[in-house]
């Protein structure tokens, strides 16, 4: 990324050779990276996608929602599972705008801080997400920049979490249920 003095990378390009953020980047070699990725995890190790939750910040967090949104739509009527256990995504919008006849099962929950000029996403971001996704999940952060810092940043994730993610049955393993 240029003009930074620290180590930074990016997932695809965002900024032309002056600096200036691109208006419409393009995520499509980021997107094939991380769907190649993917497709080893079931075809080659026999994961199921359905047990893949994915995370991301930023352009990452984008991209996970992306890549929800493409492994949706490639795989719809097939056999095999056709969408990702749940995504979560951190001030990352949607770089495009669903156009699906059935949105995507997959749960996305979306953070963002609204005070904040860096990490807002708008109410068109949000109306994408509810475009493309049939469960969105809104957790709205402080004022600060960043990835959630707090407690209280990281309980609304940590809950859609504890709904989303599988336990593996061990034997001497209970469940201690509140209540």
């Amino acid at each position: 990324m240029p003009y930074l003095y620290e180590d930074s990378y990016q997932w695809y390009e965002s900024f032309d050779s002056l600096g200036e953020l691109l208006e419409r980047p393009n995520p499509t070699c980021a997107l094939d990276l991380l769907e190649n990725l993917v497709d080893h995890l079931v075809q080659d190790c026999g994961w199921s996608t359905n047990k893949i939750n994915l995370f991301g910040f930023g352009q990452g967090g984008g991209l996970a929602a992306e890549l929800g949104l493409r492994w949706w739509s490639a795989h719809q009527g097939k056999p095999t599972d056709t969408h990702f256990r749940s995504i979560v995504s951190v001030a990352g919008p949607l770089l495009s705008y669903p156009t699906l006849s059935r949105p995507c099962p997959t749960p996305i929950l979306v953070f963002h801080r609204p005070a904040s000029e860096v990490t807002r996403l708008s109410s068109a971001d949000l109306t994408s997400f509810r475009k493309g996704f049939t469960s969105v999940h809104e957790v709205k952060g402080n004022k600060r920049e960043g990835m959630p810092s707090s407690k209280e940043e990281w309980e609304g994730i940590m809950w859609f979490w504890s709904e989303r993610l599988s336990m593996r049955r061990v034997d001497g393993l209970y469940e201690v249920m509140s209540g």
